[in-house]
């Protein structure tokens, strides 16, 4: 089970000195929050010339697999 909008939302609600109300909505004028492979979605954003100024990425979710994901 993937929790990882259950606790997006739960931040939202019981979190509130610490996020403010960035949660509340997953995508704004300067960010959009993605429950996705983030290693698929930096490879098609590099393809793609697409940049970020910020990846927040769950790493204890996956241990990271060279030969899944290369380089």
């Amino acid at each position: 089970m993937k929790i990882d909008e259950e606790v997006i939302k739960a931040c939202s609600k019981h979190m509130k000195k610490v996020c403010g109300d960035t949660l509340e909505k997953w995508e704004g004028a300067n960010y959009k929050i993605k429950i996705c492979d983030c290693i698929l979605e930096l490879k098609e954003a590099l393809a793609s010339g697409t940049k970020y100024d910020y990846v927040i990425n769950d790493l204890t979710e996956f241990s990271v697999d060279k030969d899944k994901y290369g380089e």
